[in-house]
Parts: structure tokens; sequence; C-alpha cells
């Protein structure tokens, strides 16, 4: 029930701010990736990935491909698809996310194993 709330939530509030056109790019990016993680506790994670998707095409144009800040939404479109059994779909995700981390963090840094 709290997850069909925050799915809720999450979709009136991403659709509101997309016909309003009075969000920013990264809070559209923030409102995505927030439906999306909803989506996904519902067990609709194919539209979760949609989101995630969405999510990472905006915090791609705002802080561009390679920065730190793509990475959280890299290892949820990488989880979603390990949800949906798909680690061929999850592997990219989750080598881009390493190396961006590993450039950015160094290879020595607690967040880069």
């Amino acid at each position: 029930a709290r997850a069909q709330e925050a799915a809720a939530q999450a979709q009136e509030e991403l659709a509101a701010a997309q016909e309003a056109g009075r969000r920013t790019k990264e809070e559209l990016a923030i409102l995505s990736c927030n439906y999306g993680q909803a989506l996904k506790r519902l067990g609709d994670t194919s539209k979760g990935i949609a989101l995630y998707e969405r999510a990472l095409q905006l915090q791609e144009e705002l802080t561009g491909q390679h920065s730190l800040e793509v990475v959280p939404i890299l290892v949820n479109l990488a989880a979603a698809h390990l949800a949906l059994a798909s680690p061929a779909a999850a592997q990219p995700h989750i080598e881009r996310g390493l190396a961006i981390r590993t450039k950015e963090l160094g290879a020595d840094h607690q967040q880069v194993p």
C-alpha cells in the first residue's frame, strides 16, 4: 500500500512538472528516478527502466556523460535489469558506473571495489 501511494505521488509530481514546464531538468531527472524506483518496487520494472533511462538522459545533459551524478542512476538501471533476470543488460551500466567512479575518485577510494 505504501509503495502504491509513493508511485502515485511520484507519477502525479512528474506529470505536473512536465505539463507546467516549471521544473528544471535536475528536478525532472530526480522525479523520473523516484517514479522509476516506485514502479520497480511495485513490480512494474520495465516501466521503471524507461523512467531511469529518461532520468539518465536528463542528468547527462546537466552534468555530462562521465559525471559522478549519473552513477546512482546507472546503479538503479543495473538493479532493474537484474530484477528482470537480464544480467547482460545490467553489465554495461555496472561497468560504466565503476569506470566513472574509478576515474573521478581514484582506484583506492572506498566507493571503488
